[in-house]
């Protein structure tokens, strides 16, 4: 692909993962590596996959953007029709392939959810994320966080130009701190207070979650604009710092994004290396071409999984498959990465190609 990052395509790759051992620990617990106490503790706060992408998102779409124009006005209507009409493109087909394959699972299992024709219509939209009380039912269940990047599409053209006009780096900076603190209180007032602030609204809302996409864009910013270059070694200690926070500590706080204080400067800092054109230790290890392949057909991934676990959900609520049984996801893993390859090659594709052919 042209201009593309390898290293943070690589990056999605990880996060994909995450998110679906997440998802299998979720559903059927991975009790095998309980013995092994951190190990078993990254798993379970796969959930930070998500702010993976999230804060990844802000920081391509900064990228993308500075590489074909300054970026410093505001869009007009033609250019932000065209922008959206790009993001629509990439993730809208396989957003609903990956719909019609749960409609199909219902239709085979006999599960249909009640309320279906206002979760199908909300679904159909991306609109679900703004109603707590559904944001989150049927295929939303994991399709919640595509709904909220398209809201950050929506916001982005007018987000980064009003960044670029800050022109001290320390005024940035500041502004990247008050973000990325803003970001965390959610779950800070989950974790104080779980009987008054639902999780569902803290958790999927996208004036929750905002703030992740706004500090990639910062971050991007910063990189892209102000050339800062973190040193590697200074990148390691913080990432590690925030890994071993959370193997240690971060089942102790409610909703994980009450963490997001130190995740999402680890993250910020892991990307402002991996784009730097020297060969350092994470840029090799995140370009190696197994992970770069593995980010490129990630939202695949992330979207077929979906139907699967919820076939898993009816199996178990119907005793038709042992509970509790830890190798599940396995063959769930199997079956997701074959119909991922396979969604990547004839719809992603194909689609994307289609849907901005010039006309």
């Amino acid at each position: 692909m042209k201009n593309e990052l390898l290293a943070l395509t690589g990056l999605r790759g990880v996060a994909a993962l995450l998110v679906f051992w997440f998802h299998v620990d979720l559903r059927t617990p991975l009790t095998f590596l309980w013995q092994f106490g951190p190990l078993y503790n990254v798993f379970s706060h796969g959930a930070f996959g998500v702010t993976i992408f999230f804060v990844l998102s802000g920081f391509v779409l900064t990228y993308s953007q500075l590489r074909t124009s300054t970026a410093t006005d505001y869009p007009s209507a033609g250019s932000y029709a065209a922008f959206m009409r790009k993001r629509f493109a990439r993730i809208y087909p396989v957003y609903l392939v990956g719909m019609l394959l749960t409609a199909l699972v219902c239709t085979v299992q006999h599960s249909w959810p009640p309320d279906m024709g206002v979760l199908a219509i909300t679904n159909l939209t991306m609109t679900q994320v703004l109603f707590p009380s559904i944001s989150m039912l049927w295929y939303s269940n994991g399709a919640w966080s595509v709904a909220v990047e398209v809201f950050f599409y929506l916001v982005f053209p007018f987000l980064l130009p009003s960044l670029l006009r800050i022109k001290r780096q320390a005024i940035l900076w500041m502004v990247l701190a008050v973000v990325v603190v803003v970001g965390a209180l959610g779950g800070a007032a989950y974790t104080i207070w779980p009987q008054h602030v639902s999780y569902v609204l803290m958790y999927s809302h996208p004036l929750f979650r905002v703030s992740e996409f706004i500090s990639g864009v910062a971050a991007g910013v910063l990189v892209f604009q102000f050339n800062w270059r973190p040193a590697e070694w200074k990148v390691l200690v913080l990432v590690t710092a925030a890994v071993g926070y959370i193997v240690f500590f971060g089942s102790q706080l409610l909703g994980f994004v009450v963490h997001n204080w130190l995740v999402v400067p680890a993250i910020i800092a892991l990307l402002a290396v991996a784009v730097q054109p020297e060969k350092t230790k994470v840029v090799k290890l995140l370009a190696h071409p197994w992970l770069v392949y593995a980010g490129r057909i990630s939202y695949c991934f992330y979207v077929v999984q979906l139907p699967l676990f919820m076939a898993e959900e009816t199996l178990l609520e119907r005793h038709q498959i042992a509970p509790g049984h830890q190798w599940y996801g396995f063959p769930i893993f199997c079956m997701a990465l074959l119909l991922a390859v396979a969604v990547h090659k004839w719809v992603e594709q194909p689609a994307y190609r289609f849907l901005t052919r010039a006309r």
